[in-house]
């Protein structure tokens, strides 16, 4: 998402707490920072928008992250009749089998550490522990609320994707999603502003 924005605003800057995700990255005229989510570099207020994408189910501490998030979002300007800054994320839904299968791997003996890189074509080094303390609808917006942010928009969606390592199972993954009830859609997809606090 940086790389398609950076260009396109006064200020972007890319985030990941593995330094040399940072210096690896593509762009090379991208400001970036190594930081955790619950422990962000930046002074209050300053920017329009925080993008998160498959992050939220790694933290060990949601709350203080969607506090930090909340403190560097600008806040709304009822004199100029702005809104507060915004927050989209995309995450792993916790409810769906494949977010259970993936906790189960996780706990026994590293099998996650060693599939991801086989299924997904990613290193070994790229496949971090998965907690989610706040993948659930419910949970999000419980975050989001005690930081001071507001849903605008917070959905569950299928990807039948996810598991498209041949036909075979992509068609197997439309069923699968065909028959999975909403809320427990794969992904979690929400939009949420920066409030006033009372």
């Amino acid at each position: 998402m940086v790389e398609l924005l950076h260009d396109q605003v006064a200020l972007a800057v890319g985030v990941d707490p593995d330094w040399r995700s940072v210096v690896e990255h593509r762009v090379p005229v991208l400001h970036r920072a190594a930081a955790f989510m619950e422990h962000l570099p930046f002074p209050d207020e300053s920017f329009d928008l925080v993008v998160c994408s498959w992050v939220l189910e790694h933290l060990a501490h949601p709350e203080h992250a969607f506090a930090e998030v909340a403190r560097v979002l600008r806040s709304p300007d009822p004199a100029r009749a702005t809104s507060g800054g915004h927050f989209l994320f995309l995450a792993p839904n916790a409810w769906h089998p494949l977010s259970w299968v993936n906790r189960l791997l996780g706990r026994v003996g590293g099998w996650q550490a060693r599939l991801v890189p086989r299924l997904y074509g990613r290193a070994e080094a790229d496949t971090f522990p998965v907690v989610y303390r706040a993948n659930t609808q419910r949970r999000v917006e419980q975050l989001a609320r005690v930081a001071g942010l507001a849903p605008l928009a917070l959905y569950a969606v299928g990807d039948p994707t996810y598991l498209a390592f041949n036909e075979w199972l992509y068609w197997l993954a439309v069923l699968a999603e065909r028959l999975t009830p909403r809320w427990m859609k794969v992904h979690l997809v929400g939009d949420f502003v920066k409030k006033e606090l009372l």
